[in-house]
């Protein structure tokens, strides 16, 4: 490595597949941001057209795609970044570990890192399917029989010093002087409601 350059980690997380465990059935989805230097653009394009071509032919890929971050109020990307985010989808683990060991997989991570290519590590998470009404419906039992002792241990933690708190929410963090709820107050872009602003 050149000195002073910090080393991703490798973007497609060599033996990050494995971690499912060997009870690990069915498909899986990646998917991973990376933070790319304006100066390092070049390199990581080119690696990454070299990436998508070769991926997209390995055995169990079913999706293999890579999405720049549109402009947009609270983008990421600035005058010194651009943020990419990888949508994968293999039809096992072991395919998606076979992908991370391939050398186009190892020469795309060898390429930001010799090139200093990225801000820092990418991040990258593994998925199961996409969840259904039944699946939603089944978590929020579980979680609602788990209780709300966490939950209100983290409550605590951002309540006001010296202040009671009540049901209605008075004195807690975050409470509101105005009846209006939070998701329908209006942002002062466009006029529309949000909770992000």
């Amino acid at each position: 490595l050149k000195r002073g350059v910090v080393a991703p980690a490798p973007a497609f997380g060599a033996g990050a597949a494995m971690a499912l465990g060997d009870g690990a059935a069915g498909r899986v989805n990646v998917l991973g941001a990376f933070h790319v230097k304006r100066s390092g653009m070049p390199v990581f394009c080119e690696a990454s057209c070299s990436l998508l071509a070769n991926a997209r032919g390995d055995a169990g890929c079913a999706r293999f795609d890579l999405h720049p971050e549109l402009p947009w109020v609270r983008q990421v990307s600035d005058e010194a970044k651009c943020l990419f985010v990888t949508r994968q989808e293999w039809t096992s683990a072991e395919a998606l570990e076979e992908h991370v060991q391939s050398l186009p997989a190892r020469h795309f991570d060898e390429m930001l890192v010799e090139n200093s290519a990225l801000v820092g590590p990418p991040t990258l998470s593994l998925f199961g399917p996409p969840l259904g009404r039944g699946e939603l419906a089944s978590l929020a039992a579980e979680a609602r029989s788990a209780g709300g002792a966490a939950d209100e241990a983290v409550e605590g933690a951002f309540r006001p010093e010296g202040s009671a708190g009540s049901a209605s929410g008075g004195g807690r963090r975050g409470s509101r002087s105005s009846s209006q709820p939070m998701a329908r107050r209006t942002s002062s872009q466009g006029g529309r409601s949000s909770v992000w602003r």
